[in-house]
């Protein structure tokens, strides 16, 4: 095919590929233009060059010339090309001119021929200019984009630069992009991975270990976290540790939709685009914390949906942390070190889970906590007392329901500023340490473990106590009377114990609040101090398994808010007091084996709301009162094993006809005739 320059020549295909002439091809079009100087040359026109070739053939002239010129004024007639050096002549009616002109001509030839050089040598520099500024450019955009999106800009970049490159034959610009191999190469995840390294928070073999809930973190905030925390921000490191709590304990390694298969209760926001203030259980600083409690009240339901939606808008951001509580979540799995990390907590309740391990070394650099609740899990190892040498400021210490072993630390006499120590429920050994330093203690808990020695002096110098729980441990000797100091206690469990003596009655002269009261399972002995009837709030009586003599203190009807009465397995007798009347609010009443003689008294009829009378193996006589029959609420009789004779009342059976009393047990083989009793003896 024939191309045309800008000066508007047709070069055959003896031209060179920049479009241009060669000096052999001009010297043959000199030759030619000198033996043909009378013919003239048609304007290109509009003609196409297959056109021109036509009428090249169809011509009469039988050498008309295949080459034509175009004036930069754009005329479509053009005089004959003269490449002589001759003077030219004016033209003539046709555009002809003769052969003065061919001089002339020949030079303003050579002149275009040079400045069509020179443009096209500017525009090759231009593209190639071009085509670097664009190569700087991809280059500069790939280092401020995410890799997905990189790659596909890059895709389209490269396919639209392919199609340009084709059309103008310039050269291909290289995608700068990295291969689609893994994000763990990502710039992201090599800043976070060395922060979380400067930080201490996590081994590196842990972060390197796909298995590990710290590498499934560490994944999901570099790569997958909507919110794209920067990783120098301080407040990302608390982001992770909240991740590794959550792949540890959530049952899940989904790294794109993690709270998909969580199997936790309740996990709203959690893993989401939102800041971690807005996570369910967490309260940053400066937000209210009421605002994370729920209302079930149906009626109020609409409101509490319309506050969530504003307490979240709220809490969308991130902050210091200072409130984690997630009670009863249905956490599985150990309690990460990574938790350290929120050094402005206050408040750590995980209670009621399945947390599992250990306690980890790092929370002794949690100096600003003030309550540390992980009771009820699962939890396991030793009491390090490494922990409480700088939680100076702990008010709450609840470990209750765990599998702890050894003894209880020494310095935990330090914690100073400590209102509730719950360590029950554990296997702790070992004696009970000096406590008389933390004097503002309100609660104390050291129950169901295995500790032993003599009761603790200390404890009767803490008198703020209001609930003193130390039973069913190994710890022997006597009630000390200095307990009476203690005159704000409310709640005094000392049950199953190798406790032993008498009980002090300057106890209850003082100790007047009492609302619960037990030391029932321990070897004391003498009578039931008469000065109990000045315990005007016990709720709950335990004084059973025990070696109490003499009789059942009348003073007992005094004790008018009484619901529990257990003074079963001892050796009182005498006969049961008709005061006893005057409990109205008994449920449970449990005299059983003692030595309990005379009848049982008509006045039993107004304890309207007694669910279980216990009376069996004692001495009682006469028959059975009728009185029985008005307790409507009676589910359980046990009469058997003493000397009552007679028929069991018709108004007593009718309760088990109506399915309300579901045992009576009586001595019907033997001075009892009873034809509904459930049991008979």
């Amino acid at each position: 095919m024939s191309n045309q320059d800008g000066d508007g020549v047709f070069n055959r295909r003896g031209s060179n590929e920049s479009g241009v002439l060669s000096d052999s091809k001009i010297d043959a079009a000199r030759k030619f233009l000198y033996e043909s100087e009378d013919e003239s040359f048609d304007s290109v026109g509009g003609e196409s060059l297959p056109q021109k070739r036509n009428n090249a053939k169809s011509s009469s002239s039988s050498s008309s010339s295949p080459f034509h010129t175009k004036s930069v004024g754009g005329r479509n007639n053009y005089p004959r090309t003269n490449l002589s050096g001759v003077e030219p002549s004016k033209p003539g009616k046709n555009g002809s001119g003769s052969g003065s002109g061919r001089s002339a001509n020949t030079m303003m030839y050579h002149l275009q021929t040079k400045q069509i050089r020179g443009k096209k040598i500017l525009a090759a520099i231009g593209m190639v200019i071009c085509a670097i500024g664009a190569i700087v450019f991809l280059s500069n955009h790939h280092h401020h984009q995410e890799h997905k999106t990189k790659v596909s800009n890059s895709n389209s970049n490269n396919n639209s630069n392919n199609n340009s490159n084709n059309n103008s034959n310039s050269a291909v610009v290289p995608s700068t992009d990295p291969p689609k191999t893994t994000h763990l190469k990502g710039n992201r995840f090599q800043k976070f991975q060395e922060a979380i390294g400067l930080a201490g928070l996590t081994a590196r073999e842990d972060l390197e270990n796909e298995e590990t809930p710290q590498h499934h973190a560490l994944v999901w905030i570099s790569a997958h976290d909507a919110a794209k925390t920067n990783p120098s921000d301080p407040e990302a490191l608390q982001r992770y540790a909240l991740a590794v709590l959550f792949y540890a304990t959530a049952g899940t390694d989904d790294l794109e939709n993690p709270s998909v298969d969580s199997h936790w209760v309740e996990s709203s926001s959690w893993m989401s685009r939102y800041g971690i203030c807005a996570w369910h259980g967490v309260v940053c600083e400066g937000d209210d914390p009421i605002g994370n409690t729920a209302n079930n009240d149906d009626q109020a339901m609409a409101v509490v949906v319309d506050e969530e939606a504003a307490t979240l808008k709220l809490r969308d951001h991130h902050g210091l942390v200072q409130m984690l509580s997630l009670p009863a979540n249905e956490l599985k799995g150990p309690l990460p070190s990574e938790l350290s990390a929120l050094t402005k907590l206050y408040k750590l309740d995980l209670s009621h889970n399945g947390l599992t391990g250990t306690l980890p070394g790092s929370f002794s650099g949690l100096t600003t906590l003030r309550d540390f609740v992980v009771g009820d899990n699962a939890l396991t190892g030793t009491l390090n007392e490494a922990l409480w040498n700088d939680w100076s400021a702990l008010r709450a210490l609840v470990l209750s329901g765990n599998k702890f072993k050894g003894p209880i630390p020494a310095r935990i006499e330090h914690l100073v500023e400590l209102r509730v120590l719950d360590l029950g429920s554990n296997g702790l050994t070992g004696t009970v340490p000096d406590l008389e330093e933390l004097v503002k203690v309100r609660s104390l808990d050291l129950s169901d473990n295995e500790l032993n020695g003599k009761f603790p002096p200390s404890i009767a110098l803490l008198t703020g106590l209001e609930q003193l729980r130390m039973g069913q441990n190994h710890i022997t000797g006597t009630l000390p009377e200095e307990l009476s100091k203690l005159t704000r206690l409310e709640i005094m469990m000392l049950r199953e114990m190798n406790l032993m003596g008498t009980i002090p009655a300057e106890i209850f002269n003082k100790v007047t609040r009492l609302t619960e009261l037990g030391l029932s399972d321990n070897a004391f002995t003498g009578q039931i101090p008469t000065t109990i009837g000045r315990l005007k709030d016990l709720h709950k009586f335990f004084l059973g398994e025990n070696k109490f003599g003499g009789t059942l203190p009348r003073q007992i009807g005094l004790m008018a808010d009484l619901t529990i009465l257990e003074v079963q397995g001892n050796r009182i007798g005498g006969e049961i007091p008709n005061l006893i009347s005057a409990l109205g609010g008994l449920l449970h009443m449990h005299l059983g084996r003692n030595h309990l003689t005379g009848q049982i008294p008509i006045e039993i009829g107004y304890l309207h709301r007694l669910q279980t009378l216990y009376v069996e193996h004692n001495k009682l006589t006469g028959t059975v009162p009728v009185e029985l029959g008005k307790l409507q609420t009676l589910q359980q009789a046990r009469l058997n094993n003493n000397h009552f004779e007679g028929d069991i009342p018709d108004e007593i059976c009718d309760l088990t006809t109506d399915e309300d009393l579901v045992y009576l047990g009586a001595d019907c083989h033997k001075k009892v005739n009873c034809d509904c009793c459930t049991k008979c003896f």
